[in-house]
């Protein structure tokens, strides 16, 4: 009688023992399986991100100016005490810029006058190709002649500077992004740094329209 008593207890158990083993087989499988419902869910949600936003596409903005004395050819005309200056654009996002085309128009105008100026459409504009994550490209330089030099560091005149830049971004070819600045640039005098070199001093703000970017 006690040889059968054991004999069941144990069959009892093996038959426990082989239930909870059931049952955490049964658990793991569905841990794993809302793991992997977690991890798809998170996924599908980041492509989606992905897909809708584009948080990473290209973008185009104003990084920087560079400004200073200039001598040499201008057109025809020989210059001896100019000035030149220019802004730029950087890649801020994470992927290329495509077709990045650049357009800059300028005018002098009398300083005390408040009024913003017309700009001339573009009848074409600088190609500059790719712009890479990071990359910055300038467009093209503004320059002044010796007389026109002078008027401007004599605070008699401003110049506005108005630049255009277009590319498109990897994920929509066939939408033109375009990155618009415009800005005054009034001379403030400066110091010599040396026999002969002006430190240029030029507080350049915001103006008009046209400081924008899609």
């Amino acid at each position: 009688m006690r040889a059968a008593a054991a004999a069941e207890g144990q069959v009892i158990a093996a038959w426990a023992g082989a239930l909870l083993s059931f049952a955490g087989t049964i658990l793991l499988i569905f841990t794993l399986r809302e793991t992997q419902k977690s991890t798809g869910a998170a996924r599908d949600a980041a492509d989606y991100a992905k897909e809708t936003l584009h948080a990473d596409r290209a973008w185009l903005c104003h990084y920087g100016f560079s400004y200073g004395a200039f001598s040499g050819h201008l057109d025809d005309e020989v210059v001896q005490n100019g000035f030149v200056f220019s802004a730029s654009f950087q890649n801020f996002g994470t992927t290329p810029a495509l077709g990045v085309a650049c357009y800059r128009d300028i005018k002098i105008v009398d300083r005390a006058v408040e009024d913003m100026p017309d700009f001339d459409e573009p009848d074409s504009m600088q190609q500059s190709g790719v712009v890479a994550p990071t990359t910055s490209v300038a467009a093209q330089p503004g320059f002044l002649n010796d007389e026109e030099t002078a008027r401007f560091r004599n605070r008699e005149t401003k110049i506005f500077l108005y630049c255009r830049v277009t590319y498109y971004d990897i994920y929509k070819k066939d939408t033109l992004r375009q990155t618009e600045l415009c800005v005054s640039m009034v001379h403030n005098g400066g110091s010599m740094v040396s026999e002969g070199q002006l430190r240029e001093a030029v507080t350049i703000s915001p103006a008009g329209f046209g400081n924008t970017a899609s």
